[in-house]
């Protein structure tokens, strides 16, 4: 088969050409998602957006003091005593 030597001498060709073209690819279409996040789903900006862990400012944490009640949950009822 005359093609049969053709494909294997540019095999390493073909195989970085493909690889090129999927890096490509897959950074265009992250740049797009990014987009499509920032703009589209979470639009406002980065300083809008609450950081995890931390209070937001509209509502600041204020400390813990001994007068203040202390939130538990209720306890389970032991049931009817048998």
């Amino acid at each position: 088969i005359k093609y049969g030597i053709h494909v294997q001498d540019h095999s390493g060709l073909r195989l970085l050409i493909v690889t090129a073209a999927f890096v490509v690819i897959n950074v265009i279409l992250f740049f797009a998602k990014f987009a499509v996040y920032e703009y589209l789903i979470f639009p406002g900006g980065r300083g809008s957006r609450r950081s995890r862990g931390k209070p937001s400012s509209a509502a600041p944490e204020r400390p813990a003091t001994d007068t203040d009640p202390v939130e538990r949950e209720p306890a389970l009822s032991p049931g009817p005593a048998s």
